[in-house]
């Protein structure tokens, strides 16, 4: 697994190789604003998580998820 010191670098990397939309976690699916399609849980294949810690305050911390539909 690959392992990042910033959340934009994890994301320009993961961009780099083929993760091209950019989504939004909702309540029930996930969403992407272009195309505007929303993806439920059983529609998408966690990949890989990366976990990031904030620097000063243990609430900034931030998880990114790289999924593929499956639905290819």
């Amino acid at each position: 697994m690959e392992n990042y010191d910033t959340l934009s670098e994890a994301i320009n990397d993961l961009k780099a190789n083929g993760y091209t939309y950019d989504l939004n976690l909702m309540a029930h699916f996930v969403e992407c604003d272009s195309p505007k399609v929303q993806w439920h849980p059983e529609d998408f294949k966690i990949n890989k998580v990366f976990c990031f810690e904030g620097m000063s305050n243990p609430g900034d911390n931030s998880s990114l998820y790289a999924i593929s539909s499956t639905h290819g």
